[in-house]
């Protein structure tokens, strides 16, 4: 039950090897808030501010809109996020990678 919330890492031999993935590593895609904000007309409701940091977004600012649920966050609100072994959306908790292969 518990690789549902948190699959990383995998076990080889009994031996748990702890690889923390970079925002590189995980491809999350950077754009602008702008960009993000017009392809989402008509599409729903995008978020005025980031879940993160609490702060507005900004036309210019450097986003990153998650592939699977669409959440939009702070791409430095993200990349901190990732860097504290955090692999789950903070909002919705769905995964920000595909289920490994073990």
């Amino acid at each position: 039950m518990m690789e549902l919330f948190y699959p990383y890492p995998c076990p080889v031999n009994g031996a748990v090897a702890v690889t923390v993935p970079t925002c590189c590593e995980l491809s999350l895609p950077a754009t602008t808030f702008a960009d993000v904000f017009r392809s989402s007309v008509g599409d729903g409701e995008v978020e005025e501010s980031c879940s993160i940091c609490l702060m507005e977004y900004e036309k210019e600012n450097v986003v990153c809109e998650l592939p699977r649920c669409k959440h939009v966050f702070h791409m430095e609100c993200i990349e901190r996020w990732v860097e504290r072994s955090q692999f789950t959306c903070p909002l919705c908790r769905s995964l920000l990678l595909h289920q490994p292969e073990c």
